[in-house]
C-alpha cells in the first residue's frame, strides 16, 4: 500500500533538496525544472527496483518484483525523513535553497559553510543508512547471504549506469 507514496516522497524530496543545484535554462520555469527532477527521480529510483529484481532473479533469488519494490521503498525511509529536515533547516538558516542564494550567505559568514557541510553529512549518514537497510532488506527478501545481498546491489547499478551512459551518449551523439 504504501510503496507508490514512498517513491513519491522519495521523489519529491530528493527533487526539493536538489534545487541548489538547477540552472534555470532560457524559458524554462522554476516548476517545470521541479517537477522533471521529482518525475526523474521516481523514474530512476523504480528502475532502480526493476533491476535489483531482474539482477536477484539471475543469482537464484527468490524474491517477486513486488518484494523488491517494497524493499527499496521502506528502506528510503530514513534518507526521506533526514532529507525532508536537513531541506528545512537550510531554509530557515540560509533563507533560499538556489545555489545563488548560498553563495551569497558563505561571502558574508564562514560558519555558513561549517553548517552547510554539516548537513551535507548529516544527508549521507540518512543516504549510508538506506542503503544499510536495502542490503539487508535484499538479503532477506532473495533469501542471499550479506555479501551476495551487496553484489546483487552492485550488479544491478552497474546495469542501471550503463542505461544511463548508453542514453546519455545517443543524446549527446558521443
Amino acid at each position: 500500500k504504501l510503496v507508490i507514496p514512498l517513491f513519491v516522497a522519495i521523489s519529491v524530496v530528493n527533487g526539493f533538496s536538489s534545487i541548489g543545484s538547477l540552472s534555470l535554462l532560457g524559458r524554462l520555469s522554476y516548476l517545470s525544472n521541479i517537477i522533471g527532477l521529482i518525475f526523474g527521480n521516481a523514474v530512476f529510483y523504480l528502475f532502480c527496483a526493476l533491476m535489483l529484481a531482474w539482477s536477484g532473479n539471475w543469482m537464484e533469488g527468490k524474491a517477486t518484483k513486488q518484494d523488491l519494490f517494497i524493499v527499496v521503498a521502506h528502506s528510503a525511509i530514513p534518507m526521506i525523513i533526514i532529507t525532508f529536515f536537513v531541506t528545512i533547516t537550510r531554509l530557515l538558516f540560509f533563507g533560499s535553497l538556489t545555489s545563488v542564494g548560498l553563495i551569497n550567505i558563505f561571502q558574508e559568514e564562514q560558519s555558513s559553510i561549517v553548517i552547510f557541510r554539516t548537513l551535507n553529512g548529516i544527508i549521507s549518514i540518512g543516504q549510508i543508512w538506506s542503503i544499510w537497510l536495502v542490503t539487508i532488506g535484499i538479503s532477506e527478501a532473495q533469501n542471499f547471504t550479506n555479501g551476495r545481498a551487496i553484489g546483487n546491489i552492485v550488479f544491478a547499478f552497474i546495469i542501471v549506469y550503463f542505461f544511463i551512459w548508453l542514453i546519455s551518449s545517443l543524446l549527446i551523439g558521443l
